[in-house]
């Protein structure tokens, strides 16, 4: 709020914390409404608030309670990028394979964690030297964006229809049948979508086939892009990429440009360019098989195929040090400056004041 740049303690709390105090009061709001919902946007407020000193690349202290703000969401902070710096943060993210009772890692060649860095880089139009990334967490109160890849990617199905295909007409899926497949599924959308108006609900929810040719599929595996808007509070439409393999896995990422001011129009273009810093947001990579789920399950009873029992199962490691949102909420709201803080605040404040009372009364007199 305008009236905490007025207020000492406020001024005091974010010189010596990075905490915002209009933000601490929302969360506080959120908190006491205690719906999953509520919860949900109180962890995005704070999120909105570790955000900012990031981007305003703002000099000083932050405390340890916004830090773990950031921990709870994130598997990797906000660092510049770079293709290291993407490399770690996919390594933070870990699924397992569970067989019987036998489990082991899922492997994410480093080819593909590079082929995803370099095309999220060219879609959003990154400069590395203007923008930071942070790896965000796939499931919890900041975002259960593994959930809405499961239930909201307009890709799911078409794989799925993709793989059924070929197994009605008994044959074993490949690099090659499945670029075609696919290929042939992404122009019939394209080509269907371009006879309707853009706000037509009759629009299908359409993908890409980034691969050129099906030798470049051959050689880098199978990619393709698709979007759609996730539940978190703070995220809007997310672009997908997606390499699917004949097996019926897929890995996937998620990413997404941060930009808090894109709903304020006319400050928001002022302050953006004060903002020289980017927020590349991205999760994954994402380990999915698209042929053992229940809504593969069913696909294949309606035509007729029998079930696969022998799939095994992939799951998320979870991260058992992870504190609850409740917690790190708390803790966030608790941060108070000090007395040495608020008292130098409230000296300049009154100085401020003074100036601005003179300007006024100049002013006031001009008009007359």
């Amino acid at each position: 709020a305008l009236i905490d740049t007025l207020n000492p303690a406020a001024r005091a709390l974010y010189g010596e914390t990075g905490i915002n105090k209009s933000s601490q009061r929302r969360v506080q709001n959120y908190v006491e409404k205690g719906s999953n919902r509520d919860t949900q946007k109180a962890v995005a407020q704070a999120i909105y608030n570790s955000y900012i000193p990031l981007q305003t690349r703002r000099v000083g202290p932050l405390a340890p309670e916004l830090q773990e703000i950031s921990n709870y969401s994130n598997v990797k902070n906000s660092q510049k990028m770079s293709l290291e710096v993407f490399k770690e943060g996919a390594d933070e993210t870990s699924f397992s394979f569970t067989d019987g009772t036998k489990t082991r890692k899922v492997n994410t060649p480093k080819k593909d964690i590079e082929f995803a860095y370099e095309y999220i880089k060219q879609a959003w139009g990154l400069d590395p030297e203007n923008t930071s990334i942070l790896f965000k967490r796939p499931t919890g109160s900041s975002g259960n964006h593994l959930n809405n890849l499961a239930m909201k990617s307009p890709l799911n199905s078409k794989l799925r229809n993709a793989f059924i295909t070929l197994e009605e007409n008994k044959i074993k899926p490949s690099v090659e049948n499945l670029f075609e497949s696919l290929s042939q599924e992404a122009r019939r959308i394209q080509t269907r979508n371009e006879k309707r108006p853009k706000n037509s609900p009759n629009r299908e929810a359409g993908f890409k086939v980034l691969n050129p040719d099906v030798e470049h599929a051959k050689k880098n595996g199978l990619w393709l892009q698709s979007s759609f808007v996730g539940d978190a509070v703070v995220e809007g439409g997310v672009n997908v990429i997606t390499k699917v393999m004949p097996s019926g896995r897929a890995i996937s990422f998620i990413s997404d440009v941060h930009d808090f001011l894109e709903k304020a129009p006319v400050v928001g273009k002022v302050l953006g360019k004060a903002f020289p810093e980017t927020n590349l947001a991205v999760v994954g990579p994402l380990h999915q098989d698209v042929l053992g789920t229940k809504w593969a399950s069913k696909a294949k009873a309606k035509a007729g195929l029998e079930p696969d029992e022998a799939r095994r199962g992939i799951s998320l490691d979870i991260d058992p040090t992870r504190r609850s949102s409740k917690e790190v909420l708390e803790d966030y709201v608790s941060v108070r400056p000090s007395a040495k803080g608020v008292a130098a605040e409230t000296a300049k404040v009154a100085g401020r004041g003074m100036m601005t009372g003179g300007l006024a009364a100049n002013a006031s007199i001009e008009e007359e």
